[in-house]
């Protein structure tokens, strides 16, 4: 029976897209500035799956031993809760994190707007 949690505690990571309370999340924030602090060691690892396997999972272990939960939206006949993410999605969710800055996944989107938008200008002059 999966756990029913009504709202997620301020150490909590809350997963989802583009919501400003995923965002705003104190857990959330505390959790950015965690992997913040370990890119560099992950980076360094270069190829080296087990190392950073390692790396994710000591992580998770230090999340897990302050009470941190990593938490998603769900939804039933009795309206809308919050339910843990299995271990395996937040090793996924940490690794993630680990390996994508946030600044430049921000910049690299910023860019592919860009050009669509030119793209769909260029495309109205040719027709």
């Amino acid at each position: 029976v999966q756990e029913r949690i009504l709202k997620p505690k301020d150490v909590d990571v809350v997963c989802g897209r583009g919501e400003a309370l995923v965002q705003d999340h104190p857990g959330n924030r505390a959790f950015y500035e965690l992997m913040e602090r370990h890119r560099p060691i992950y980076k360094s690892m270069g190829p080296n799956k087990v190392d950073k396997t390692c790396l994710a999972s000591n992580i998770q272990q230090e999340l897990m031993d302050s009470k941190c939960r990593f938490l998603k939206r769900a939804k039933d006949a009795q309206g809308e809760y919050w339910e843990p993410l299995s271990k395996d999605k937040v090793r996924q969710k940490i690794t993630h994190a680990l390996n994508n800055d946030p600044n430049k996944e921000r910049e690299r989107t910023r860019t592919r707007r860009r050009e669509q938008r030119e793209n769909s200008n260029n495309l109205r002059f040719y027709r």
